[in-house]
């Protein structure tokens, strides 16, 4: 029997909790209940009774929301204000949580029961990364407290969908400590009616643990470490022109962190905090072979084998001089390093020469290492005015392993590409924000910074079907943002806030399509000489009586290419290996949303502890790039095409059947919205929902023994 179907026996047999406080109680009005903050805190806390995932908490918090994310292709695609992840820095208990799969677990899959608050700020500061001009997301963990704290859940939805997940934590003198497990399997998902799968069937646990240390009461370590593991069944993968069919894939993924942290509190009162993390990602993808056998008997090869390592290092000091003046100090160190075995590629190497033994083993390698140090002062002038000054210095290396790649290509390809550098440099970046408070009611901001960042590695993201060129002939991406932001709250149940955002780019680095042959496309980092967002966006927050607040978030984003004639120029690896030069025309930057519209109402009951919330999301069209086949042997037509907009409509339920268990239900997608164009070869991007409606039921239990 499995075990999503065992736990919500075992939880409704659990005795009643002894709880410390029971009108905290999940479902309780207290702990449901959500009050606009202070002005200028735009924090969130996920609530335990009535929230899914961290994903549902925050969507449309401070103007962020979550497009997509996909496991497979290591994306989670996050936007503020019309600007990307490569643009957006999000730190979990200080330490920085890259791109990809280390922020989908922590968006999706992780109990949100371990997380405290979350806070979302716009703009630059000197304190955040090199690149990320559009704002932070700040993730703080919930603290185990004394006693022990046990939170569980069981689900059971459509598509064969089962999932379980536990936060178990508590403290005891100086040792605190939580584990989390969470499990969850899926069938493969048909969303647009035809024999191949959007999605594939899937079997995932994970497993956290974490431990705090108390060395005296100002100081503490703290360790942890994170196991993903994840099983890909049969999903779709690359399209087959010649067979007129769609090839599957399977995929083996698994990452690992060890993390560790410490915070210390002097003397002077000054501040300190140090951390390390080391992560690696290890993923393993095959691909059928298009054979015309039936489905049933299809072979599978290996496609991708990918290691992916990141070790990061950070340290700040702060200290407060009198009352008015906060210094803040420290530097942050990188390294990634990525070795990714093309076998596609590889086989193409077997005919001019790569010994056979290789095939399965040469990798491709590339490591970028950033080193950066920043200062930064905030004066208070007084209670309605302070000024937040700093700079930050940056400097990126970047290696690859160039020699081995193009060692059985012809003397003149490999000289033409060694002519090309890969992208490296130093920048110093100043960064301000201005914090005006004209009376009790508002606030205003005004920031302004400067960017700097590199394109992301060759292999970030990686499908089958594409194919991939590297950095080498591109340059570093400059940035400056100004902006400005106006909060108005009259009363803590009430919270308006509007914004407006440039952002001006010096060779803004995006992944595009520049080459494709028979629907199977290349995709390269560009860089687009002079590109400006220029970003509108507003939110609101309001408790319309004790038992029901309101919530909403708008954005839109102009992305346009300001370069003389609308020109996209690229470097790309021609069918003979040689780099030419290519020029794309769009007065628009390709992938970036344009609007985004995010509404919900939560609603309390009273004593009966019912609650309800829908969400409703809106995702505006976007322009993205379609290919077509000019004939055999040809290159295929490149050409911009634009997404259709549509909404998302989420509906969740809970009933508080006794302290502690909660029954709850809720359905996603509720009007069975799928991306429209599944089917089409012509196109490989993912900008919609890959299932139609998912209906869920489950239970969830708490203990607190304080």
């Amino acid at each position: 029997m499995r075990l999503a179907t065992l736990l919500p026996v075992l939880l409704l047999m659990l005795p009643a909790p002894v709880l410390a406080d029971e009108g905290n109680a999940p479902g309780s009005s207290a702990a449901t209940e959500t009050s606009a903050a202070k002005p200028g805190d735009e924090g969130v806390r996920p609530d335990d009774a009535t929230e899914s995932s961290l994903t549902q908490s925050i969507q449309g918090e401070g103007g962020l929301t979550v497009q997509t994310m996909c496991t497979n292709c290591n994306s989670a695609d996050l936007s503020l204000g019309g600007l990307g992840n490569a643009h957006i820095a999000v730190r979990c208990d200080g330490l920085p949580v890259p791109p990809g799969l280390a922020q989908i677990y922590l968006l999706s899959v992780m109990p949100p029961t371990m997380i405290d608050k979350v806070t979302v700020r716009r703009g630059p500061a000197a304190h955040v990364e090199a690149g990320a001009i559009g704002g932070e997301v700040e993730i703080d963990r919930r603290r185990p407290a004394p006693g022990l704290q046990v939170r569980a859940s069981a689900e059971n939805g459509s598509y064969g969908w089962n999932g379980a997940r536990a936060d178990v934590s508590g403290a005891l003198g100086w040792f605190s400590g939580n584990l989390a497990l969470s499990w969850a399997e899926s069938e493969r998902v048909f969303a647009d009616r035809d024999d191949t799968p959007d999605s594939p069937a899937f079997d995932r646990y994970t497993i956290e643990a974490r431990a705090g240390i108390r060395l005296s009461e100002d100081h503490q370590l703290r360790f942890g470490a994170i196991d993903y593991q994840e099983e890909q069944l049969e999903g779709r993968a690359a399209y087959e022109e010649a067979f007129s069919m769609w090839n599957l894939e399977n995929v083996d993924l698994a990452r690992k962190q060890y993390d560790a942290r410490y915070e210390g509190l002097f003397d002077d009162g000054s501040v300190v905090e140090l951390g390390a993390v080391h992560a690696e990602r290890v993923q393993f993808i095959e691909e059928t072979i298009p054979f015309t056998l039936p489905q049933a008997e299809r072979q599978y090869f290996p496609s991708y084998d990918i290691a992916d390592e990141q070790v990061q290092a950070t340290a700040r000091w702060s200290k407060t001089f009198g009352y008015a003046t906060q210094v803040t100090a420290g530097g942050d160190w990188s390294r990634r390093e990525m070795a990714v075995v093309d076998v596609r590629k590889n086989l193409f190497d077997l005919f001019k020469g790569l010994p056979f033994e290789e095939v399965f083993t040469r990798a491709t390698a590339e490591t970028i290492t950033e080193s950066s140090a920043f200062v930064e002062l905030e004066r208070s002038f007084s209670s309605r005015a302070s000024l937040l000054i700093g700079a930050r210095w940056v400097d990126y290396e970047y290696t690859d392993n160039f020699d081995e790649i193009f060692r059985y290509e012809s003397p003149a390809a490999r000289d033409a590409w060694a002519a090309l550098a890969l992208p490296e440099g130093s920048k110093v970046l100043p960064r301000a924000r201005l914090q005006l408070a004209p009376n009790d009611a508002w606030i205003v901001r005004l920031s302004a910074g400067a960017g700097f960042r590199l394109p992301d590695p060759t292999y970030d993201e990686v499908c089958c079907g594409r194919r991939f060129r590297g950095n080498r002939g591109l340059v570093p991406e400059t940035s400056w943002s100004y902006g400005v932001e106006a909060i108005w709250q009259p009363s803590l149940a009430v919270q308006v806030t509007g914004s407006a955002f440039v952002n001006d780019f010096d060779d803004l680095a995006i992944k595009m399509i520049t080459l494709s042959s028979r629907y199977q496309p290349t995709y390269q980092n560009v860089n687009v000489p002079d590109a400006r967002y220029l970003s509108l966006g507003v939110q609101l927050r309001a408790d319309v009586s004790r038992r029901v607040s309101l919530r909403g978030s708008y954005s839109l984003t102009e992305a346009d290419n300001r370069t003389r004639g609308d020109v996209i120029p690229a470097i790309i690896l021609n069918q003979s290996n040689l780099p030419e030069e290519r020029e794309f025309v769009s007065d628009e930057i390709p992938y970036v949303p344009r609007t985004s519209l995010v509404l919900g109402v939560d609603y309390t009951g009273p004593r009966s502890g019912f609650g309800a919330s829908v969400t409703a999301q809106r995702n505006g069209t976007m322009l993205i790039q379609s290919f077509s086949p000019a004939g055999f042997g040809s290159e295929d037509t490149i050409a911009f095409r634009r997404t259709e907009a549509f909404w998302i409509v989420n509906l969740r339920f809970s009933q508080r059947l006794r302290p502690g268990l909660e029954l709850f239900v809720g359905a996603d997608n509720i009007g069975r919205y799928v991306q429209s164009d599944l089917m089409d070869p012509s196109t490989d991007y993912t900008w919609g929902p890959l299932r139609g409606r998912y209906a869920y039921i489950g239970l969830a239990y708490s203990l607190d023994t304080r």
